[in-house]
């Protein structure tokens, strides 16, 4: 007895050119990098610094020495701020996020 679940439905000889193409392509290809990430700017940077020193109820498990390079970083301030600190932080964090 034949069994034709086992079988595959489309072989690779039955697959039009081009996406034979395409296949051999996506086999063949490098695995993508992870992109770097994007740069912060000084001013952003500096605020951010600053906003750490004003609000260290909000950061209790921030290394003090830990340098803010990245957007990432400058989004974990605000997220920090926002989630921990009141209105005056809550505030100071719009103004972070705006120069994002």
């Amino acid at each position: 007895m034949r069994d034709d679940r086992l079988k595959p439905q489309t072989t690779f000889r039955a697959l039009p050119a081009a996406r034979k193409a395409a296949t051999l392509h996506s086999m063949n290809a490098a695995p993508e990098t992870a992109s770097a990430p994007a740069p912060l700017s000084t001013e952003a940077a500096d605020t951010a610094r600053a906003l750490i020193r004003q609000f260290p109820e909000c950061f209790w498990f921030w290394n003090r020495d830990a340098a803010i390079e990245t957007i990432e970083d400058a989004h974990l301030v605000v997220r920090n701020l926002r989630e921990y600190g009141g209105h005056r932080a809550w505030r100071e964090a719009q103004r972070l996020h705006s120069c994002l």
